[in-house]
């Protein structure tokens, strides 16, 4: 597929994917939709891509879903059916058992907000703004948002944050929970790449596994989550990088992994 909607880049074990509309600050059209669909369906099955950062063009990460598609007329079947599909790719990126690094360079807002939320990195440009306003458009939080927030801020806050749809800066988007890192504008590239070459570094098949666990903690048992546990480090202990690591260890020097 060629890329229109998104840049993709790769360098070294990390592939960045840039949203490409920032004219609309990079609203999520369904070209871009379709476009991030292929290329994370690439990254799942390319064994050279160990991280993946998401960013956008221009001052924006992502201002939500294009406007101009969501007055359409339809019944509840269709209705129901478009969701799904829109969800498709969304939950192939939650899944993706490789390290997801949001970098945000600015708004992000709506479904960019629960975007967001969903990687497993957050980090922040002080110009950072995020909210979920979906309640100016008469609808509700979609893209797993009314899952992620409040296991990041608490049902209370996640309620006022969602009720009143109000925009949250960077500084106090981190003292709630859901932003790893404040960074000043014009370091958070640079920032953003030595943290996705710290992780591309780690032992990639540990990495996902934990990811997997990590995702299904909050609604799993104990036995469920030591039930996985034990699959998941028979699993680890016969990666090359588990000996890697322990031959590292025992020689004093830093572990070379291959994500094998």
């Amino acid at each position: 597929m060629n890329y229109e909607a998104i840049i993709l880049e790769q360098e070294g074990n990390v592939a960045t994917v840039k949203f490409n509309n920032p004219s609309k600050k990079n609203m999520l059209t369904e070209q871009m939709k379709d476009e991030l669909k292929d290329a994370i369906n690439r990254f799942k099955d390319d064994d050279t891509v160990k991280v993946v950062v998401l960013t956008g063009s221009g001052d924006s990460f992502c201002a939500g879903g294009d406007l101009s598609t969501m007055g359409d007329k339809m019944d509840l079947i269709q209705g129901r059916n478009r969701m799904i599909n829109l969800q498709e790719w969304f939950v192939q990126l939650v899944k993706l058992e490789k390290p997801v690094i949001a970098s945000i360079n600015g708004h992000a807002v709506g479904a960019g907000f629960s975007l967001a939320l969903a990687s497993d990195i957050i980090l922040a440009s002080e110009k950072a703004l995020f909210g979920a306003p979906f309640n100016k458009v008469g609808v509700i939080p979609d893209y797993g948002c009314l899952y992620f927030l409040p296991r990041y801020v608490g049902l209370l806050k996640a309620k006022e944050i969602v009720f009143t749809g109000k925009l949250l800066k960077a500084p106090e988007a981190k003292e709630l929970g859901f932003v790893n890192e404040v960074i000043p504008h014009e370091q958070l590239t640079e920032v953003t790449k030595k943290w996705a070459q710290r992780l591309s570094k780690g032992p990639a098949v540990a990495i996902g596994l934990a990811k997997n666990m990590l995702n299904i903690t909050y609604e799993s048992s104990l036995k469920t989550i030591l039930d996985y546990e034990i699959l998941s480090q028979t699993i680890a202990l016969q990666t090359k990088d588990h000996r890697e690591g322990v031959s590292a260890f025992f020689e004093k020097r830093e572990p070379k992994f291959q994500g094998r």
